[in-house]
């Protein structure tokens, strides 16, 4: 007996049909995956504002001032923001990437005797053909935390924590 097997390859229309429904499903999904990644980073940000902190803790402990922080610059009390010094603590998040690889730059925006703020500033506000809300992110030395979320450079009633809404 012999048997014939009807071999039969896709059609184009089927083709076509599959590509489209990937491309709404990429169209739904990518802004997600975008959101996503962007809070990772601010998460990651957050956490090394926090070891940072900890590290002006420290600093104040051995040096009883916060100021002589900033990278070769002693005494730079509420002047313009400054990197800190690698020996107190990284200069980006995250901590452990290379210069290239950071999303956020850390900075000490203010020093005193008695107190400091810092802060995280995202290396690229916005992403390209997306809206963003990855602003400036804060803490001081008594432990108040700031997130300019609409990044309008001022700080709303909603913005006094590094909450999202």
């Amino acid at each position: 007996m012999k048997r014939h097997f009807n071999i039969r390859g896709i059609t184009l229309l089927e083709l076509m049909v599959v590509v489209a429904i990937i491309g709404i499903l990429a169209t739904i999904s990518y802004p997600s995956y975008r959101d996503y990644v962007d809070r990772t980073h601010r998460t990651d940000a957050m956490g090394a504002l926090m070891s940072f902190a900890n590290a002006m803790e420290r600093f104040y402990t051995v040096n009883n001032t916060y100021i002589g922080v900033c990278s070769g610059v002693a005494g730079n009390a509420g002047s313009l923001p400054c990197q800190p010094d690698s020996s107190v603590f990284a200069s980006g998040s995250p901590i452990d990437a290379s210069v290239a690889d950071q999303k956020y730059l850390l900075w000490v925006s203010a020093e005193s005797t008695t107190g400091y703020t810092i802060i995280a500033v995202p290396k690229s506000l916005c992403g390209t053909g997306s809206p963003c809300d990855d602003g400036l992110i804060e803490i001081d030395n008594t432990g108040a935390k700031y997130w300019d979320e609409d990044e309008d450079g001022s700080r709303d009633s909603n913005e006094d924590d590094w909450k999202q809404g």
